[in-house]
């Protein structure tokens, strides 16, 4: 691709600017809806400090006069966030906004950025979709999932899909209560955190789709046979959306592991123009 040798043109070829212009809206959205339940919160607290005490239209007004988040903001605390993870400090993340030498770190650079209370407004409201949405009641990813679609689009186009596919599971890492897709895996390095099924290149580790799992159920609509084994059926699913079928497509193989491999899985892909080979379990 030309965009491969320019980090920004390669962010901006996954991730387009009406991504990052969505989600700085959601995120406008979500204050504006925020701002009720915010003022009664601010209000509460001006109480229990016997201090003064602001008349509620007050609140609501000065917390709707601060300025609108911008699509280059979200980018910005995305890179600072990034940054953050790069060279942690044990102190947390607003010691890095701080001009109390840190080691032989060099003192308050975010500062050259982002202040810091834009950075906490901005991360307090960061939005992908709408609470509102009737999906957000259905769907346990809805709050990643505009993001999702997205890649799910820009990895595909990205990478000619490859003559041999390797498909299986991983984790997100999230110990967060608030994650609806949280799981509990022992067999992985990260206990905790969000299943997705990958189909990626076995000979490059290229990522050509994911699908977040969002409890067995969630996908009873999707047009693949009826199957109790629920690692057989996210074999299918992927593969259709990764390669719908057709009489004139090209024979490929997917690389699974045992929690995959069926012999029923092998005759449902041999009719979709795909071989498989994996371990089976034999229990």
């Amino acid at each position: 691709m030309p965009v491969a040798d320019d980090p920004l043109a390669l962010l901006f070829y996954f991730m387009p600017p009406k991504l990052w212009t969505q989600i700085a809206a959601e995120s406008n959205c979500y204050h504006k809806q925020s701002i009720p339940l915010r003022s009664r919160s601010i209000r509460s607290q001006q109480r229990r400090n016997d201090g003064e005490v602001e008349e509620l239209g007050e609140i609501r007004h000065r917390l709707s006069e601060v300025p609108a988040i911008m699509p280059h903001e979200v980018l910005r605390v995305i890179a600072l966030l990034i940054a953050r993870m790069l060279v942690p400090i044990r102190e947390g993340i607003a010691a890095h906004w701080s001009t109390k030498q840190v080691g032989a770190l060099p003192t308050n650079r975010f500062n050259l950025f982002m202040k810091k209370n834009r950075f906490f407004h901005i991360t307090g409201y960061l939005h992908f979709s709408n609470n509102k949405s009737p999906k957000a009641t259905v769907d346990r990813a809805w709050k990643i999932r505009p993001v999702v679609d997205v890649l799910q689009r820009t990895f595909a186009r990205g990478y000619r899909t490859p003559p041999v596919i390797s498909f299986d599971e991983a984790t997100l890492p999230s110990r967060s209560r608030y994650n609806p897709t949280r799981q509990f895996n022992k067999d992985k390095p990260h206990k905790w955190g969000t299943k997705v099924f990958v189909a990626a290149c076995a000979k490059t580790a290229y990522c050509m789709r994911i699908e977040v799992y969002c409890r067995a159920k969630t996908h009873l609509q999707t047009p693949v046979p009826k199957d109790n084994n629920t690692g057989e059926a996210a074999v299918l699913r992927n593969m259709n959306a990764l390669c719908p079928p057709s009489p004139t497509s090209p024979w490929r193989l997917v690389v699974t592991d045992r929690f995959y491999t069926s012999a029923k899985l092998a005759l449902e892909l041999l009719h979709r123009r795909f071989y498989i080979t994996g371990t089976i379990k034999t229990d």
